[in-house]
């Protein structure tokens, strides 16, 4: 399948300001630093200190702080302490902020049909299901994505699911398990399995037959 094309990197004219926008959007109103953001959208620092400081000129993105622990030294002499440092945030005072969402999800590259051509190559796949976020449950507690299939390689899932949360601009909370342990969770009805089902949720690739 095509990749699909990020409109509204192409809208903005900066496949930067996209990734950072998206980030923003999708992650809601937590507080970020500037590494975390870089780490998280793949974007260098000097990038992300840009466009977030342009979203703050605009109104879209607001300042604010958090708390990280630091650690020190080794063995006896080793200490940890608290330390306050600047971020950045989704201003949920912004004025378009419910259309600038509606907008920035619906051209999002990474809808859920994309997913299964993105997760090709991992293994032998026998049922992916879309959930959460991807199903709009942007505050929820449930997964995003139930991938089962089996010699799943690890390296390359971590690489996929990254590549997806880098287009997708959040974290992609998953379960990954083998067909056999996948049909003895659906048997006994398991909590993580049932929270997937009993909701709305998408299927999205299903070798199985057991998902109607």
């Amino acid at each position: 399948m095509a990749k699909r094309e990020d409109f509204l990197a192409q809208l903005s004219g900066s496949s930067v300001l996209a990734k950072a926008l998206r980030f923003f959007v999708m992650n809601g109103t937590e507080c970020f630093c500037a590494e975390d953001i870089s780490r998280l959208t793949s974007l260098p620092r000097a990038s992300v200190r840009r466009e977030t400081a342009f979203l703050f000129k605009i109104g879209i993105v607001k300042k604010c702080s958090l708390v990280r622990e630091e650690t020190k030294g080794s063995g006896k002499r080793r200490k940890t302490k608290k330390v306050r440092m600047p971020g950045w945030a989704l201003n949920k005072n912004f004025e378009h902020l419910s259309a600038l969402k509606l907008f920035v999800r619906s051209v999002s590259p990474v809808q859920s049909e994309t997913i299964p051509g993105k997760l090709r190559g991992i293994g032998k796949l026998s049922l992916v299901v879309a959930s959460g976020s991807f199903v709009g449950e942007s505050d929820g507690g449930r997964i995003d994505l139930l991938i089962v299939g089996d010699k799943l390689d690890e390296r390359r899932l971590k690489k996929a699911l990254h590549d997806i949360e880098v287009d997708l601009g959040q974290e992609v909370r998953y379960a990954a398990f083998p067909t056999e342990e996948f049909r003895y969770r659906l048997n006994i009805y398991d909590k993580l399995v049932r929270d997937v089902f009993d909701e709305e949720h998408q299927v999205l690739f299903d070798r199985l037959g057991l998902v109607k």
